[in-house]
């Protein structure tokens, strides 16, 4: 769940450009147009600067943004919280794949969350990048953590998903990437 023209505002002010926010969102730059307008009407504020090097981000769309970011935040943590309260009872041992490195850095974090949010561990395989990928390749362990990259199987089932995000985050949380 997400207010798509503040996850549109945000990615556009990310991009500073509305082709690259469009390409990335899978929508046409008419729509990133329209969702920007849409918002600055409601706030009675232009929201980016045209200059001759680019967009530019204004005082308000700067306010705005952060803003937006943590709105989206809360969103992304009420789609987690629910999505494994929900599901809890059917998550079984669930294992993440990871290398030497990963496994002491990313995953106590990843450990942790998960089990604030479900209640439950996880079984982590730890192992050389090419041990991972193995793995992961051979349905052994549905994703894997190598450094602050996640890899995974090409049939990603909603928990993989969810567990792919909340890596993610965790690795933008705590590692700034």
């Amino acid at each position: 769940m997400d207010d798509f023209r503040l996850k549109v505002f945000t990615t556009a002010a990310e991009t500073l450009n509305f082709s690259h926010c469009a390409k990335q969102l899978g929508i046409t730059q008419p729509a990133v147009s329209s969702h920007i307008k849409e918002l600055e009407n409601l706030y009675g504020q232009k929201l980016f600067e045209r200059k001759m090097t680019g967009l530019e981000l204004t005082g308000f769309g700067s306010f705005l943004y952060e803003k937006a970011r943590d709105i989206l935040s809360k969103y992304r943590q009420l789609d987690f919280e629910a999505f494994f309260m929900i599901n809890a009872d059917n998550m079984d041992d669930y294992i993440i794949a990871a290398s030497h490195h990963a496994a002491r850095t990313v995953l106590p974090f990843v450990m942790k969350r998960y089990l604030q949010l479900v209640g439950r561990s996880i079984s982590i395989k730890v192992g050389s990048e090419e041990q991972v990928r193995g793995w992961v390749e051979s349905a052994l362990a549905p994703i894997g953590v190598l450094d602050y990259d996640i890899i995974h199987n090409e049939e990603l089932r909603p928990v993989d998903e969810y567990m792919t995000m909340l890596v993610n985050d965790v690795i933008g949380e705590h590692f700034n990437r």
